[in-house]
């Protein structure tokens, strides 16, 4: 049996439409679950060994460090162990975890209606074709980031779901506190070079397909969304393009 104080010797930050579902089963017993539940556990309840996927669960709530996650593992969670784990995280490029967000949004419930007609209410005058929808959704995004709650202007579910990569990851200088971000494109042997580094079994039980948006035919962002895209997700596409390689993991 798994003793559920033991810790793990990495630490995994899930991303939100960034591979976390095929990433948190293919570890295994290797990363231990915390129960997955409306009413969440908090780390005080939590034996330690369910810590790090505690603090992966949206709805645990952690004030000031609500988006700064690497940095309250670092000084409360981890503090003894934080430099000798592997710590590690995959990026995705953030055009396609945009549109990954909004079709995977789309399909959730807003205040008893569906998160269509709460868009609807946006804007009106906006086309309610596929690119308006996307382009109030953005509007949302952005409103998000500036907003002093996590619940405004949609809820919380929305707000962590679309929240930039790089503040999670990063200490308030901006420096990097992972060993290493990893392309989603390279879920499945990014993951077998960090179970090798960490000297554990690598035998992965599944493939990895790199998350594809099914729905990505019906929508083309126009250059004006893609720019919004670029401001908003800025410090992201610099984490995506230097992720670290698959082979430079030892």
């Amino acid at each position: 049996m798994t003793d559920p104080n033991r810790i793990a010797p990495f630490f995994w930050l899930h991303v939100k439409k960034s591979a976390g579902g095929f990433v948190r089963r293919a570890l295994g017993d290797h990363y231990i679950n915390a129960p997955r539940v409306k009413q969440p556990v908090s780390f005080i309840q939590s034996p330690r060994g369910q810590w790090n996927d505690v603090l992966n669960n949206y709805r645990v709530p952690l004030g000031a460090y609500q988006f700064r996650r690497c940095q309250f593992a670092q000084r409360f969670l981890y503090p003894d162990d934080w430099d000798r784990l592997v710590k590690f995280a995959f990026a995705r490029d953030p055009l396609d975890r945009a549109l990954s967000m909004f079709f995977y949004l789309a399909k959730r419930r807003v205040d008893q209606r569906s998160f269509l007609d709460f868009l609807a209410d946006q804007g009106r005058d906006v086309p309610g074709d596929a690119s308006g929808q996307f382009s109030l959704f953005l509007g949302l995004v952005e409103r998000a980031r500036a907003s002093d709650s996590i619940y405004r202007p949609v809820d919380n579910h929305f707000t962590t779901h679309t929240a930039p990569m790089a503040p999670d990851v990063t200490d308030d200088a901006g420096r990097l506190l992972l060993d290493h971000v990893i392309r989603t494109e390279d879920t499945s042997v990014g993951l077998q070079a960090i179970l090798r580094r960490c000297g554990l079994p690598d035998d992965l039980a599944q493939t990895a397909p790199h998350n594809v948006n099914k729905d990505r035919a019906d929508l083309t962002p126009t250059p004006g969304q893609i720019r919004r895209i670029e401001q908003i997700y800025a410090a992201d596409y610099e984490l995506y393009e230097t992720a670290s390689r698959p082979a430079d993991i030892a």
